[in-house]
């Protein structure tokens, strides 16, 4: 059992990128997906295939690759699973997109929740505290 502090809501998404939002990155206080995870050639952040750092994550059912979580899905995605803890670029020198594989995904630690991108009150509920393989604590 964790303590969770939750002071506010941020739902939308901030112009900048690359913001730190692990509050602790000491030996054993951050966990990522074991192994990464494979990113969708289809996935979007505001419309664009250069993934922010801090993007929120969900898991399609169908072929179980990760895009950004859509609280209104129906594929998987609508269950965050973790927040990507790198910026990617999902298209190839030629400009086409491609799956990701290998990405880093946050699941344990203690965040910032004002530097995420893409979570509302239903996906920190979602990854609150070993909720769906995450236990995130958010802080404002």
């Amino acid at each position: 059992m964790g303590v969770n502090l939750r002071v506010g809501i941020t739902t939308t998404a901030s112009p900048t990128s690359g913001r730190e939002f692990v509050l602790d990155r000491g030996i054993g206080q951050v966990t990522h997906y074991p192994g990464g995870i494979v990113i969708v050639s289809t996935a979007r952040d505001g419309g664009s295939t250069n993934l922010r750092k801090g993007l929120t994550m969900g898991k399609q059912t169908t072929g179980g690759k990760y895009a950004q979580y859509d609280d209104t899905a129906s594929d998987g995605t609508q269950t965050a699973r973790g927040i990507l803890d790198e910026e990617v670029d999902l298209k190839d020198p030629d400009g086409t997109a491609v799956d990701a594989h290998g990405k880093l995904m946050v699941i344990r630690g203690v965040v910032d929740n004002g530097a995420l991108f893409g979570v509302d009150a239903n996906g920190r509920a979602d990854m609150d505290q070993g909720r769906n393989g995450a236990a995130i604590v958010f802080i404002v």
